[in-house]
């Protein structure tokens, strides 16, 4: 359903669609320009300011204690869910697993994590594979995201029954447990591989000492502009080390760009 937006409001709108792109990356195309002013909308209503104008002037004065972060928020899609893709996953577990040898801490990051439910997936088919003990032992996961309220969510690994649809059943039932209100809790020890921080994408630095051996950044390039695309995609390169891979989404190509990346698979792609 397309939204009628008003004309006092247009200015306004684009002055924040453009600072949500230099801020967040997230790209919102004239096509999709109503969802975001149903978005920033009920925003306001949340916290009660009157209308664009006066988010605008909130943001340029900095009256409003954190208010890029909260349209931040407000505007990213968040919705997620646990062995999104099976056909990456499995390849992750019964091809890259294998590159590299034990005798070296395994990095993982997740680069866009949500609420946790990839990261998450990731340690339990490294358990699988290799059981829990050499798991917790080799490999680290490290899930980042823009929305602090997501990172928290992570934090504390509970989640509701619908996340769990592609899942296989025995999985939810080895490394789950029920917490009533059809909720259940991630185990300790899965827990225990994954850390989250908060990060943006889009920023200049990224706050990495040591290099990553597998990178998922799936769902997420198509927000940006293509511009950012390519720079992400390369800040990873570069953050990644030799032989290591970048998973994206079988439906994110990378062909096109300006990058070293080897497009193994869909979806799959190694730095060599």
């Amino acid at each position: 359903m397309q939204v009628k937006i008003p004309e006092t409001e247009q200015v306004p709108l684009e002055y924040l669609r453009q600072s949500i792109s230099k801020y967040t990356g997230i790209y919102y195309s004239e096509q999709k320009k109503d969802i975001l002013y149903i978005r920033l909308l009920q925003l306001c209503l949340k916290n009660n300011i009157k209308d664009l104008s006066e988010m605008v002037k909130h943001l340029e004065n900095g009256s409003f204690d954190n208010l890029i972060i909260k349209i931040a928020q407000a505007v990213s899609t968040t919705y997620t869910y646990f062995y999104r893709e099976p056909e990456v996953l499995n390849y992750f577990k019964d091809n890259i697993l294998d590159h590299f040898p034990l005798s070296e801490k395994i990095r993982i990051w997740s680069a866009a994590s949500s609420s946790g439910q990839e990261a998450y997936t990731l340690s339990i088919l490294i358990s699988e594979k290799l059981g829990i003990e050499k798991a917790v032992n080799n490999y680290s996961i490290l899930g980042t995201d823009i929305n602090p309220q997501v990172i928290r969510q992570a934090e504390a690994g509970i989640y509701g029954k619908e996340c769990f649809n592609e899942m296989p059943e025995e999985y939810k039932q080895r490394y789950f447990e029920p917490v009533g209100m059809d909720q259940y809790i991630i185990s300790a020890k899965i827990k225990s591989l994954c850390l989250f921080r908060r990060l943006n994408l889009n920023s200049d630095n990224w706050p990495f000492n040591q290099k990553f051996h597998v990178v998922f950044c799936r769902n997420i390039l198509y927000y940006f502009e293509k511009k950012l695309q390519e720079e992400v995609i390369n800040n990873i390169y570069r953050n990644t080390i030799s032989k290591g891979f970048l998973i994206t989404s079988v439906t994110e190509s990378i062909k096109g760009f300006d990058t070293d990346w080897v497009t193994v698979l869909p979806g799959i792609h190694q730095k060599l």
